[in-house]
């Protein structure tokens, strides 16, 4: 039997069958709402108020994400509410998926364009030159007369376009190749900028960056967040929902490519057209990669975590669904790891790491955080399971970097007076990554959190409730409503900080060299561009190196798939990179908990005093 939906404030309706969900009707009708664990009742982000008709009964999920009066008055979560009859739900602006500041821009090193798509001028003769099958000829023969393309390959389409030319207007000919394939033939007067894209697909966001292939240079960029979040946040939630069948597999690729080809059209509006884009380059972390591809992801999900496809791969644009020119190709770049992908390939090669004559250091921070440290004629690297702590999943009033977030936080270390920004500067919604790493900081800094994270009574701020102590931050708009920091969002950044510090501690000891040879750290990534490195080293994320050796460099995975798109040469070097980059996988690293549990402390004395009981240093590390 199938039952209607009326989403209000939206005023959308949807028709939806007794064994759906709330938000599995809202997600198809396109609906953006919050689902940060893949629908499992898990985070409590999809509430809504049920304001007419019945529902199932609440389940157990429910029962621990609200309270017996918040069920009295109708308060469901979407993910387990099944309308039983016509119901009328009102979303809370909070359980909509914002818009969220997307870093697009990276800091970028001067490279030669070399693009695979190259463009010749051919001369017209005015008198040998009278059928379309004689300018077949004469194309072939002046490409392979000048050792353009030595077997030149022609095919309906080139044959069409050939035959399209007006022969009698005697205009040079431009020839548009890529290795030995003819791309396009167009008249001399015809002609637009050689284009392509670069896609950095991360998990939450995607940005698309349209260039002039022959100069490098940027004619525009856009971001957007990643439609995959409403089938889950993490990457996990996501592989376990691609596995319970291959719809859903079909879904998540669908649901990007389509994404993809609709802000193309966004970015392309007005200046050009899709069918002028020649070249596509695609980075992502190895899930992305092989949700994108439609590929089987359940050897990522399990131990070894081995990738489907690690090979760099060049497909055709138009067999994927991607809306481009028809013989248009996608590059994608091969990913390092199970969960080290073509994404940290490119920043690696951004960074320019590879060139570092000093030890050095690349954190790219995100839902899952690649670390990798260059350490002689080596480099390592690692994954970093921080979750989604750093884009306010987990936290009790955390939300994305849009609107009504604050942002950054001090605490006075003597008044205790509470400064805190907020993004758009407006009255706060909720807490952001960057906020709550300062808040926890700023309380690390003011005693009111000790170094195991316990938060202590030492605030006139600091309350206690039925979920133990939590900490007034910022005061809402609506009266006597506040924005707290509980005991439970402290250890949702301990464990996210500490996932990222174990990484970097295990990475030094098996390069064998401490904090003191580190000459350089780069923090890469959307969250790593807001961070406040001072913060973040208070807490003990960062090791203890002085802040001059911190440079922060954004979205350095945009800039590497940039380059890879643009330099034959530089797509090369990537490929190479990844043959000669040594992964560490975290689970099995000797001594592994302990690096974790050190890690999980909110200072530099305790966490080196542990380091020291366990006999964590490098060997040979003075530090």
């Amino acid at each position: 039997m199938s039952v209607w939906i009326f989403f209000h404030p939206l005023e959308n309706k949807v028709e939806a069958v007794e064994e759906n969900s709330i938000l599995e009707a809202a997600l198809k009708a396109g609906i953006p709402m919050d689902n940060l664990c893949g629908g499992l009742g898990r985070c409590g982000k999809c509430k809504v108020l049920v304001l007419e008709g019945e529902c199932s009964p609440p389940t157990s999920e429910e029962k621990n994400y609200l309270s017996q009066e918040e069920l009295r008055k109708g308060l469901r979560l979407a993910c387990q509410a099944r309308p039983l009859t016509h119901t009328k739900v009102w979303l809370p602006p909070t359980t909509l998926t914002q818009e969220q500041r997307l870093q697009l821009e990276g800091k970028s090193t001067y490279f030669s364009p070399d693009p695979s798509v190259k463009r010749f001028f051919i001369p017209m003769p005015s008198t040998s030159v009278r059928s379309p099958d004689n300018l077949h000829s004469y194309i072939t023969t002046t490409l392979k007369d000048n050792h353009i393309i030595v077997k030149p390959k022609l095919d309906t389409y080139i044959n069409d376009r050939i035959s399209s030319l007006n022969i009698a207007s005697q205009k040079d000919l431009s020839v548009i190749i890529r290795g030995d394939t003819i791309l396009d033939v167009r008249e001399k007067s015809e002609i637009t900028p050689l284009q392509g894209v670069a896609v950095d697909l991360g998990s939450t966001k995607i940005a698309l960056f349209h260039l002039d292939l022959e100069s490098a240079q940027l004619l525009g960029a856009h971001g957007y967040m990643n439609p995959q979040i409403s089938y889950g946040e993490d990457i996990i939630s996501r592989l376990n929902y691609a596995i319970r069948n291959k719809d859903n597999l079909k879904k998540l690729q669908q649901v990007v490519i389509e994404s993809i080809n609709l802000n193309l059209r966004f970015l392309l509006e007005g200046k050009s057209s899709l069918r002028e884009i020649m070249e596509i380059t695609l980075v992502g972390n190895t899930a992305m990669h092989h949700l994108f591809l439609g590929l089987d992801v359940e050897s990522l999900a399990f131990s070894p975590y081995v990738p489907l496809e690690e090979r760099p791969l060049e497909l055709s644009a138009d067999a994927l669904g991607i809306m481009a020119h028809p013989k248009a190709k996608v590059v994608l770049p091969p990913p390092i790891a199970g969960f080290v992908g073509s994404d940290h390939l490119a920043v690696v090669l951004a960074t320019k790491l590879q060139e570092e004559e000093k030890p050095c250091m690349v954190i790219d921070i995100g839902t899952n955080t690649e670390v990798s440290l260059k350490s002689g004629e080596e480099i390592f690297c690692c994954s970093c399971a921080s979750g989604p702590a750093f884009e306010g999943a987990g936290i009790k009033y955390g939300m994305r970097a849009s609107e009504g977030a604050i942002q950054g936080v001090h605490i006075h270390p003597t008044s205790g007076e509470v400064l805190f920004s907020v993004v758009g500067g407006d009255t706060p919604r909720g807490i952001c990554g960057s906020g709550i790493l300062d808040a926890v900081s700023s309380m690390v800094k003011a005693g009111i959190v000790d170094p195991r994270g316990k938060l202590l009574p030492r605030h006139p701020r600091v309350i206690h409730g039925d979920d133990g102590y939590s900490f007034r931050l910022a005061p809402m708009e609506e009266k006597g409503a506040w924005v707290e920091v509980t005991q439970s969002d402290i250890q949702e950044i301990q464990k996210a900080k500490g996932a990222i510090r174990a990484g970097i501690e295990v990475l030094l000891h098996r390069a064998g060299i401490g904090y003191h040879q580190l000459n350089k750290l780069v923090i890469a990534g959307a969250f790593g561009s807001y961070l406040d490195p001072a913060s973040a080293r208070n807490i003990a994320m960062l090791p203890p190196i002085s802040l001059d050796r911190v440079e922060q460099v954004g979205n350095a995975a945009g800039v590497g798939a940039r380059e890879m798109l643009c330099s034959i040469k530089s797509r090369g070097q990537a490929y190479r990179l990844k043959e000669s980059i040594t992964h560490v996988e975290l689970v099995t690293y000797p001594k592994m908990e302990s690096f974790f549990a050190s890690s999980m402390l909110l200072s530099e004395e305790a966490v080196q005093d542990y380091r020291r009981k366990f006999r964590l240093n490098p060997p040979g590390s003075t530090s």
